[in-house]
């Protein structure tokens, strides 16, 4: 058997792995600015006092000049999206110094609608693969740092929603985040407005312990694809049911328990505001299911955040020998999908 220094370092490479995965995904500079340019927390930290003194701006006159004028319309209310030359510190090779970002500058405001802080992200369009656009085709750019957005704001959520947590429960944040970053390189094409179901079913598996048994599982998909907005959201969710299917629900193996059965079956009807995606989970002929559930992340998820972020519907069905959910996901055309990144 190896011993606990082999087993300590390999968990350490699989940590830092994980971690080179997020910070890929990741702005260049993100934080929060005063009114009148003063940094008040950054990512990464910076000893600058003011947004246009850090060195990926400080290197010109009118590079500063730029992000004073930047900062003052911001102040105003205005959210300020623009790409622009900054200073790579990391750079080893003069010529290549220089890179393309977008810069996004956001205000906050109070309850008396004054602008109270303004949320400021740098994004490098080399390094996130984001083709240079101009002025008469900037949508790229917007839908792609719309979708980084949603993978980082989910992230955040995951983190938040683990803080305090035990050894166990934050092995299953790491597999949570895994869902997400998982999906990055899938939704980052700008020419992707949609993901087959079955992709991201696959996927869920793929993420689940080896040790997991995965079967049996019946998949009656019918084509459906799940608009590009709504795939982390989605994959998270997945990844949720599965996992929790495998601890605790159909395909939980203790000594007698029968051998249950996982059913997804995923339809596109029509209702009076459009069209929708109705998906059911189905967990049939499994170990009994406690009346009385722990309602951890998974049900928060399911619950809460589904219908908060999707406007769709989540009812549960706590039946005997398994959990039946239902989730309808409101689903718009890739024209409507794509306005949306753009004015968000």
């Amino acid at each position: 058997m190896p011993d606990e220094d082999t087993i300590e370092q390999s968990q350490e490479q699989v940590e830092q792995r994980r971690l080179s995965r997020l910070l890929n995904a990741l702005p260049v500079f993100s934080g929060y600015i005063t009114p009148d340019g003063h940094i008040s927390r950054t990512h990464p930290e910076t000893d600058a006092s003011f947004l246009w003194s850090i060195p990926a701006f400080s290197y010109a006159h009118d590079s500063v000049t730029q992000i004073v004028d930047l900062c003052e319309t911001a102040a105003q209310g205005e959210r300020v999206q623009i790409e622009r030359p900054y200073w790579k510190q990391s750079s080893e090779v003069e010529s290549n110094s220089y890179g393309l970002g977008l810069l996004t500058l956001t205000p906050i405001f109070d309850d008396d609608a004054n602008v109270d802080e303004i949320a400021v992200s740098l994004l490098d369009c080399d390094d996130a693969g984001v083709a240079q656009t101009n002025e008469f085709a900037t949508s790229h750019l917007s839908a792609a740092h719309h979708r980084i957005r949603i993978v980082l704001d989910l992230a955040q959520t995951i983190i938040e929603a683990s803080q305090g947590a035990d050894a166990i429960t934050h092995d299953k944040m790491n597999r949570r985040l895994d869902a997400v970053i998982n999906i990055v390189d899938l939704i980052s094409d700008p020419d992707r407005s949609e993901v087959p179901l079955k992709q991201l079913v696959q996927q869920s598996l793929g993420n689940l312990p080896e040790r997991d048994n995965h079967t049996p599982l019946i998949k009656r998909l019918n084509k459906a694809t799940i608009p590009i907005s709504k795939v982390p959201l989605i994959a998270l969710l997945l990844s949720e049911l599965f996992d929790n299917a495998s601890l605790h629900g159909a395909w939980r193996r203790g000594p007698g328990d029968p051998t249950g059965t996982i059913t997804i079956k995923a339809d596109v009807l029509d209702s009076a505001y459009g069209k929708n995606l109705h998906l059911q989970w189905i967990e049939e002929e499994g170990p009994s299911v406690p009346g009385l559930l722990n309602r951890g992340f998974g049900f928060t998820l399911a619950e809460r955040l589904f219908p908060q972020l999707t406007g769709g519907e989540a009812q549960m069905l706590n039946a005997k020998n398994g959990l039946c959910w239902t989730f309808k996901l409101p689903i718009s055309d890739a024209v409507n999908d794509a306005s949306q990144a753009k004015t968000s």
